[in-house]
């Protein structure tokens, strides 16, 4: 029996290596690579012999799934409030200021604009007392997919996944950008189109100019040796501001990132709003990008380079020894310009990344956080770090080995502190010091119960975690309801949990734990508001087990009025479903145009927005000021 044991956690052992390790090998970057430029991709010879190794796997006519922590609901880090406090109108919650974030549903502090499916709606909000839809537009067909919105005082442009696309019938998926002049709101004139091929991944707008990349996988198909239809290996891409005809990148004009290969192309758009004559500026790499991160005048797109074990020469008991090369991530720095996307150069840090929040630029030093994989003795366990990196992407100091088999769940860096939180049973948050680049330090920290998926700066010594609460039997964790917690960092040393409010059941959840977009905060009005689709168990006699999901009984928005002296107190729920579906055990299952998605303010009217309606509520006392309501498509 103790045989059959050891060899069993030999296995074990071997199958724990196997894991962590692919046919792909890599090498951390040499220290003089940073500045040297990108090679060129050259030829279709060039591109088959850097995707040798995946010729032989199923043909890519439609990108699979990028499993990154970004789409994960349970783990999602935070984004920084920069909504200017006097505004008459809530915006979107940006991660930086300055720099735009597209989402589902804007205001232009008089009209609401969302993207509902396959329509636009436009909403006169302005008085709140009598809401009027005063434009939809209806995308034809299935061809389009309407994604997020940007809008300014001229402008309202629009993302989506085409999955008909115009520009190559043989890469069916692309990202389609509508741009109107909506100075007329009441009938918003389409101005100027582009599709460029591959899935959206992600956008910017500071001032005048829109940022948009995609990820274009490539159908492997065509990279046999008999295909002589060379240029569908290319990415295409259409611009009225060329005309409707097809245009291809050339090989020459492609390079690639010798460090992350993948049979796929990250493709990078500017497009100047003020100037509708001027050509987009696209530019393709061969590798996909998974988070992207943007400053003032930086642009940086993070890429997991995958980990290799290679035997050492050593013989245990008859087993080769391997030491695992763990996971790293590869960072590309792009220079953001009035027309232009500018690879710059790169660097690589142990450990992956949760999101886009997890990294930061501040007074020229750019942060990052990873999860890292650690194996020593024979043990894999994981552990978190902290790098920071001059503006030439050198490292000048690093705090490592945090939280011993745990993971990050959420990063906020406030100025010169970070907070970090890590979760296996327990939620530790970290407060760090990063006044000093070269040497980050650990200030003080706190565990509790649960995890925070997203922290939100109350002011600058408190901290506002949004998450789920847990419940510990036999040595595992089981998530619970929401969580929604106030920190108190005044004594830096011992951080506080000042007031919590426990929300729901096991399987409640929110899009507030998905995207930072999805919150509505103003210290200035003590407002806080976010969307909640409830689950409810049975009362505590008669609770069943701890992993025991609850049955449906609410979904809407939840809106608190909160201050340090009284925490969070509860002014309403407002919800935009029917009466028979209140009640309608499975209605949490699926995507209903009445759950309410978005919240926001204009003036003194709180305005909750689902894909089939809208209400104004007065903020004083939440009454319902008004609805509007459209028949959505199906």
């Amino acid at each position: 029996m103790q045989k059959r044991n050891l060899l069993l956690r030999i296995c074990v052992c071997l199958l724990a290596c196997s894991l962590i390790c692919t046919v792909t090998s890599v090498s951390p970057l040499p220290a003089n690579a940073a500045d040297q430029p990108l090679p060129v991709l050259g030829s279709a010879e060039k591109l088959r012999e850097l995707l040798k190794n995946d010729l032989g796997t199923p043909a890519l006519a439609y990108p699979p799934p990028i499993w990154t922590k970004e789409s994960r609901a349970t783990v999602m880090a935070p984004a920084a409030s920069v909504q200017t406090e006097s505004a008459a109108f809530a915006g979107t919650n940006l991660q930086v200021a300055g720099v735009d974030e597209a989402d589902r549903v804007k205001t232009d502090g008089q009209y609401i604009y969302q993207a509902a499916g396959r329509q636009l709606v436009v909403t006169r909000a302005i008085p709140a007392t009598d809401l009027k839809v005063v434009k939809t537009i209806t995308i034809p067909g299935d061809e389009l997919e309407l994604r997020e919105l940007f809008v300014d005082q001229q402008h309202l442009v629009v993302l989506g996944t085409s999955r008909n696309a115009k520009v190559s019938p043989l890469s069916p998926i692309a990202t389609r950008v509508l741009i109107y002049d909506k100075r007329t709101p009441t009938a918003p004139r389409l101005v100027r189109e582009l599709e460029v091929e591959g899935m959206y991944l992600s956008s910017r707008k500071i001032g005048n100019t829109l940022y948009f990349l995609t990820n274009r996988w490539l159908d492997l198909r065509l990279l046999s040796a008999e295909n002589t239809q060379t240029a569908a290996l290319l990415p295409a891409y259409r611009d009225t501001a060329q005309g409707e005809r097809q245009l291809r990148l050339d090989y020459q004009t492609i390079r690639y990132f010798p460090d992350a290969i993948q049979p796929s192309y990250l493709v990078t758009a500017a497009v100047d709003l003020a100037r509708p004559e001027q050509p987009a500026a696209i530019n393709a790499y061969l590798g996909a990008g998974e988070a992207v991160y943007a400053s003032a005048g930086h642009l940086y797109v993070t890429a997991q380079l995958e980990p290799v074990a290679k035997p050492v020469g050593i013989w245990r008991r008859g087993v080769p020894v391997r030491k695992p090369m763990l996971r790293q991530t590869v960072i590309y720095q792009f220079s953001l310009t009035d027309d232009q996307i500018v690879y710059q150069r790169k660097a690589s840090v142990p450990g992956v990344t949760l999101n886009q929040f997890s990294l930061d630029e501040h007074n020229g030093f750019l942060r990052i956080a990873t999860t890292a994989d650690t194996f020593q003795d024979g043990q894999y366990s994981t552990e978190s770090n902290l790098y920071i990196l001059d503006q030439q992407l050198r490292m000048v100091g690093k705090l490592e080995h945090l939280a011993v088999g745990e993971s990050i769940y959420s990063v906020r860096y406030t100025g010169d502190r970070a907070y970090l939180v890590t979760f296996e049973q327990v939620d530790p948050l970290f407060v760090i010091d990063l006044q000093q680049p070269a040497t980050p330090k650990v200030l003080g920290s706190l565990k509790i119960p649960g995890y925070s998926n997203y922290l939100h700066p109350y002011d600058e010594n408190h901290l506002l975690g949004f998450g789920k609460d847990t419940v510990t039997a036999d040595n595992v964790s089981y998530y619970q309801g929401m969580k929604v917690a106030l920190f108190d960092v005044s004594d830096v040393a011992h951080p506080i949990e000042q007031f919590k409010q426990l929300i729901g059941d096991r399987g409640t959840d929110s899009d507030l734990l998905n995207t930072h977009k999805a919150l509505l905060f103003s210290k200035e009005k003590n407002l806080l508001a976010f969307p909640v689709t409830e689950l409810e168990t049975a009362s505590s006699e008669a609770a069943g087990p701890v992993w025991q999901y609850g049955q449906f009984a609410f979904q809407g928005a939840y809106v608190y009025r909160l201050d340090l002296q009284h925490g969070f107190q509860l002014q309403a729920k407002i919800t935009h479903l029917q009466q028979e579906e209140k009640t309608k055990p499975s209605s949490y299952r699926y995507e209903d145009s009445r759950a309410i998605k978005r919240l926001l303010y204009i003036g003194d009217a709180l305005y909750a927005v689902s894909d089939s309606m809208i209400t104004a509520h007065r903020l004083s006392d939440m009454k319902q000021l008004a609805s509007v309501s459209w028949e959505p498509l199906q």
